[in-house]
């Protein structure tokens, strides 16, 4: 998984796994949960305003979250998916009867994202760049 720039770094996950069986051991069970989940709720507490803050700079979901929930194919994706598939559609306007998806050649099918078929050099066609 990737971290965003700007976002703030984790602590190594070794630490949990080292404080857990030793907070266990010395308090119970019943005494390292209450412990976790007060520490969570004071971490929580001290992050209010950023919360608060990151939520009012989010813009409002607009009508392509709509469009995109009413869609089978996106059914079980989560609504914050969703929301980010959603940010990032831009609207385009087509003359009636314009193709505006067509069959992929069988020859193209298995290319990730910026291979080109037969190596690296880009394609062209009557002098044109393929892309």
């Amino acid at each position: 998984m990737t971290r965003r720039p700007g976002a703030p770094r984790a602590g190594p996950p070794a630490g949990g796994s080292v404080a857990a069986p030793l907070l266990l051991h010395a308090l119970g069970v019943r005494a390292t949960l209450a412990l976790l989940g007060g520490g969570l709720t004071i971490l929580a507490l001290a992050h209010v305003r950023r919360f608060v803050r990151l939520d009012a700079a989010m813009p409002a979901p607009g009508a392509e979250l709509g469009l995109l929930r009413r869609l089978a194919m996106f059914a079980p994706l989560p609504l914050a998916v969703i929301e980010l598939l959603a940010s990032d559609l831009e609207p385009h306007e087509y003359t009636a009867g314009a193709v505006v998806v067509r069959a992929v050649p069988p020859d193209r099918r298995r290319l990730r994202r910026g291979q080109r078929p037969g190596g690296a050099a880009p394609a062209a066609r009557a002098g044109r760049l393929l892309r």
